[in-house]
Formats: C-alpha cells, sequence, structure tokens
C-alpha cells in the first residue's frame, strides 16, 4: 500500500537510483558473504559448527537433512547456499539495472511478485517438506524477490521515503530469517531424547 499510495510525500532527487541501488548491492553483498563465510561476521549466530559430529552448522543427524545439501559428495548448508545464489543473482541485477541502465518491465506486476516471493522465503520452514533442494530454491528467491521489490520500485519512480522503508524492511526480513532459523534449529532439538555435543539448545 505505501509503495502506491499517493499520499507518500514525493522526495526525489537526480542520484536516487544510484543511492538505493548501491546500498541495495551492499546488503547483497554482505549477505553473500554471510552465506559463504559466516565466520567472517561475526555475531550473526550462524557459524559453522567445528567438530567431528557436525556437517556445516548443522550436527550430522537424519533430522537435518532436509537442511543439508549433498554435492558431488560434499555436504552444504541448503538454506546458505540458497541465500548466496540468491545474493549473487540480485548483486548482478542490481549492477545491470541501476547502474547499467536496465529496466523491469511491468513494474507493478514485477513488485507483486517479487513480494510473494519474499513471503515464501519468510515462511520456508512451513512449506519446504523436509526438501533440501526445495529449501534451497525458497532461499534464492527470497532474495531474489527482494531484488524484484527494490527494482520495480525504481522504474515506477518511487519516494525515496519508499526506497529507504523497503531497504530497512530488507534489513528486517534477513535478521527475521536468520532468527527462524536458529529456532528452527533449537525446536529440532529440543524434541530428540539423544544427548548430542554439537546440538542446538
Amino acid at each position: 500500500m505505501l509503495a502506491f499510495s499517493p499520499n507518500v510525500p514525493r522526495v526525489t532527487f537526480g542520484a536516487q537510483t544510484l543511492v538505493t541501488g548501491g546500498l541495495f548491492t551492499l546488503i547483497c553483498a554482505v549477505g553473500l558473504v554471510a552465506a559463504v563465510a559466516p565466520g567472517r561476521l561475526r555475531g550473526i549466530g550462524h557459524e559453522a559448527k567445528r567438530s567431528p559430529g557436525a556437517v556445516g552448522h548443522h550436527p550430522d543427524c537424519p533430522e537435518f537433512s532436509g537442511h543439508v545439501l549433498r554435492v558431488y559428495g560434499r555436504a552444504l548448508c541448503a538454506g546458505c547456499t540458497g541465500l548466496a545464489l540468491g545474493a549473487f543473482l540480485a548483486v548482478l541485477g542490481g549492477v545491470l539495472c541501476f547502474f547499467g541502465g536496465f529496466s523491469v518491465g511491468g513494474p507493478s506486476k514485477v513488485f507483486y511478485a517479487g513480494a510473494l516471493l519474499v513471503a515464501l522465503g519468510l515462511i520456508q520452514h512451513f512449506i519446504d517438506m523436509g526438501s533440501p533442494l526445495l529449501h534451497l530454491a525458497l532461499n534464492v528467491v527470497f532474495v531474489f524477490g527482494a531484488f524484484m521489490l527494490t527494482a520495480s520500485l525504481r522504474t515506477l519512480g518511487a519516494s525515496f521515503y519508499v526506497d529507504a522503508y523497503l531497504l530497512a524492511s530488507i534489513l528486517f526480513w534477513v535478521a527475521a530469517r536468520i532468527r527462524v532459523s536458529q529456532e528452527e534449529h533449537i525446536r529440532v532439538c529440543s524434541r530428540c531424547p539423544e544427548p548430542c555435543p554439537d546440538g542446538f539448545r
């Protein structure tokens, strides 16, 4: 409603696309680093576990099979891999749209499609059905949906108030996504009767 409301104060300036695009691309770039090498960013609470009984961020346990993607014998965190792929695509799209002069067609439809993809990414733990591939895909579309929202607003010529609100919302969504993931891990471990030094408590 805010994006399309005529009552939002019109604040625009010449470098708005560059400022909005630069901030969005920076958020995605930091997110890409957090997904690929979480140990480099302290305090996000998603560092890899360092023990023989752990696989990436997760205990080596059947209960976490839906969180781990096996690629050529290597175990990857499905969520982080999806976020990394989504962030890479979003950075690429951001460079093309905000700095390369490309614009999205049908921006209103792209906006609502992006909102749907973000929503799917936020509720993914209810719909991933324990599939690591679906878990990965939902994280890809979560980040790419945020790009679709940002790019469509720039094509629509939205007020900077709306741009700033969206960027703040994206930061909140990412923080919420991480928090929900942590809570999901704790929930899985809390219902397991087996003692496990690598579990989440």
